[in-house]
């Protein structure tokens, strides 16, 4: 009889030896042959034949065994443990970083970060590049003459495809005297120019830097990033230097330091025009950043009379004294009156009327940034 489902072997009923009775043909013989059918199913120590059903091993473990060899070999522990992946395969990865293939098509998968892979992975609708927390600034690098550096709390840049990454805790710098990444993204520094301030990020890598471009829209990125956010400006003086700033948010604002090329607010206009017909000057404001929504203007009165000061907008106003149409800024006071105010930009202009002793001058601007 063969084998019970635990795999105990039972003799035949009836072929057990009895003292001085001879013994049985018919039971010697079914015995011989079931013992024999039996050693036929065992597994051979020689290999001979093979399994011809799976093998439970009970919990218990196959020691000693050798490498393998064949495809179908089964695998020892130390072969695993020193086994080299290639690129297509898993193997241990740095921390936060993954094997994928985020690329598309038939490529291999290569390791990416898990920003990277959130990014990929993200539905197909735009984000909106700005920064939480942000300063941009020249006041606290090494050399504030061509360095600028970026600070956020949390900022989001997007690539092409307007899709988005959130980048923590921002801290990065660009100099106009180092090329491509961490520098300018083209060209030579030039005199008396604004020059924009990104923050750019490559998702292979799970690398942020900061670039410097004449561009307001579309820098020329290094290799491998594809993700920016413009966050900010900067200005050269006619030396390409950078003039001090500061800026908090999209507030901009010229940081007077002694000592260097910004010891006093921006000088747009002195006496000019009349404050009575009136007649308006336009002002180019060359101290203002190209993607500027508003100008803050600060208005001085410097004589010891009743000396007047109107700027706006565009050339539509009134005169100073115009009760219907009155300038949004003015001064008419006398000795050392000043006036400060934000104008929203209608054009890259303003116009202004100033008798003698009233200067205007430009203290910052409110960048198109989204930015707090």
């Amino acid at each position: 009889m063969p084998r019970n489902s635990s795999g105990t072997y039972v003799s035949p009923a009836g072929d057990a030896a009895v003292t001085g009775t001879p013994i049985s043909s018919v039971a010697y013989n079914g015995q011989n042959s079931d013992i024999a059918a039996e050693l036929t199913n065992s597994v051979d120590r020689l290999g001979r034949g093979g399994m011809l059903a799976n093998l439970p091993m009970g919990s218990n473990r196959i020691t000693g065994l050798g490498n393998p060899v064949g495809a179908q070999d089964a695998v020892t522990l130390a072969t695993l443990e020193s086994y080299a992946a290639s690129p297509g395969q898993m193997a241990p990865q740095p921390n936060n970083t993954v094997l994928a293939n985020i690329s598309g098509g038939a490529s291999a998968p290569a390791a990416v970060t898990l920003a990277a892979l959130a990014a990929a992975a993200a539905p197909t609708f735009a984000s909106l590049p700005g920064a939480i927390g942000l300063t941009v600034s020249n006041q606290t690098v090494a050399s504030p003459s061509s360095q600028v550096s970026i600070a956020a709390l949390s900022a989001v840049v997007v690539n092409a495809a307007g899709l988005g990454v959130q980048l923590t805790f921002v801290l990065e710098t660009a100099s106009l005297s180092v090329s491509g990444l961490g520098g300018l993204d083209v060209g030579a520094v030039a005199a008396n120019t604004w020059y924009n301030v990104y923050l750019i990020y490559n998702p292979t890598g799970g690398t942020a830097g900061a670039l410097l471009s004449l561009s307001e829209w579309s820098p020329t990125l290094p290799s491998g990033f594809t993700f920016f956010a413009r966050l900010g400006s900067c200005r050269t003086d006619g030396s390409n230097n950078l003039y001090r700033f500061v800026q908090r948010g999209n507030r901009f604002q010229w940081a007077l330091t002694a000592g260097t090329n910004t010891t006093s607010m921006m000088l747009l206009s002195g006496t000019t025009g009349s404050v009575t017909t009136p007649t308006w000057t336009q002002i180019a404001l060359y101290f203002v950043g190209p993607t500027a929504t508003a100008v803050d203007c600060v208005m001085v009165n410097s004589g010891t009379t009743n000396f007047i000061g109107i700027a706006a907008p565009n050339a539509n106003y009134g005169a100073a004294d115009s009760a219907s149409n009155p300038p949004p800024m003015q001064t008419n006071s006398t000795y050392y009156t000043v006036v400060s105010k934000i104008i929203v930009l209608e054009t890259f202009n303003l116009y202004a009327a100033l008798q003698s002793n009233v200067v205007l001058y430009v203290a910052g601007f409110v960048d198109s940034v989204n930015a707090c």
